[in-house]
């Protein structure tokens, strides 16, 4: 059997990365979106909770979104108005 070789250190860059990608998962969907309707809340427990190979429904996803433009979306058009083509 040949010896074992030692991984090289990660560069300080993607520590960093890694670091922030903790943080952010470690942190409650309640505490993320504070301050923001419920369907974002929703929308972070459903992404969290799909596992790697599982294709999102995509069709419940905007369900839910449309359903907060359509509760709330004069008051989401009247802050950001549309935006000229250049």
């Amino acid at each position: 059997m040949p010896p074992q070789i030692p991984c090289p250190p990660r560069p300080p860059a993607l520590r960093r990365y890694e670091k922030i990608s903790d943080k952010k998962m470690k942190t409650a969907a309640e505490v993320l979106c504070k301050g923001q309707p419920a369907e974002f809340v929703t929308y972070f427990a459903y992404v969290r909770a799909l596992r790697y190979d599982e294709k999102p429904d995509y069709a419940y996803l905007r369900r839910l979104f449309r359903g907060l433009f359509a509760k709330e979306g004069e008051r989401v058009r009247a802050s950001h108005p549309p935006r000229a083509a250049c």
